[in-house]
C-alpha cells in the first residue's frame, strides 16, 4: 500500500476572523465582570447599612449604644468590596427613625471614564427604618385577639 500524504491547505483567514471576534468578546467579557464586581460592592454596602439601621432601631434604648453602632459600622466599612474604595459608614438614630449611609469609590479603568468619571464611580447606599413602640403593636395585636374571641364566642 502506498502512504499518501495528507496536506492542509490552511489559509490566514480563520486567524483574522479569530482576531476580530476577540477583539469585540474580551471587552464584553471584562465589561461583565465589572458589572458583577459592581453588583456585588453595592450589595454588600446595602445589607451594611440595612445591619446597622437595624441595630440602631434595637439598640436605641440602651446607654453605649453609639460605641457599639460605630465599632460595627467600622468592621463593616472595613471589610470592603472586591472593587470599591474608601468605603465610610454613617449612622443616625433618632426618635422618629433610624438611618445608615454607605459611601465608596468604584475605579472604572477606561479612556472614557477617564474623562466623564475622572476614573471613580461614586457609589452611595442608604437604609432608614422607623422607629415602632413594641408595647404599641402588642396592645394592637391583643386588641385584635380579643375581638377575635369577641365574634368566636357570639357564633
Amino acid at each position: 500500500m502506498k502512504k499518501e500524504k495528507v496536506r492542509l491547505s490552511l489559509r490566514g483567514e480563520f486567524t483574522a476572523e479569530a482576531a476580530l471576534l476577540m477583539s469585540v468578546i474580551l471587552p464584553v467579557l471584562v465589561a461583565l465582570l465589572l458589572a458583577g464586581f459592581y453588583i456585588h460592592d453595592r450589595t454588600m454596602m446595602q445589607g451594611a447599612a440595612c445591619e446597622i439601621a437595624a441595630m440602631g432601631s434595637n439598640l436605641r434604648f440602651y446607654d453605649g449604644s453609639t460605641g457599639t453602632l460605630q465599632k460595627t459600622e467600622n468592621a463593616l466599612a472595613s471589610q470592603g468590596g472586591l472593587w470599591t474604595e474608601g468605603i465610610k459608614g454613617n449612622c443616625r438614630v433618632s426618635e422618629e427613625a433610624s438611618a445608615a449611609e454607605f459611601t465608596g469609590l468604584f475605579p472604572v479603568p477606561g479612556i472614557t471614564a477617564g474623562l466623564l468619571l475622572r476614573n471613580k464611580a461614586s457609589m452611595q447606599t442608604s437604609w432608614s427604618r422607623k422607629l415602632y413602640r413594641h408595647t404599641d403593636m402588642i396592645r394592637i395585636v391583643r386588641g385584635i385577639k380579643y375581638v377575635v374571641d369577641l365574634v368566636e364566642d357570639e357564633s
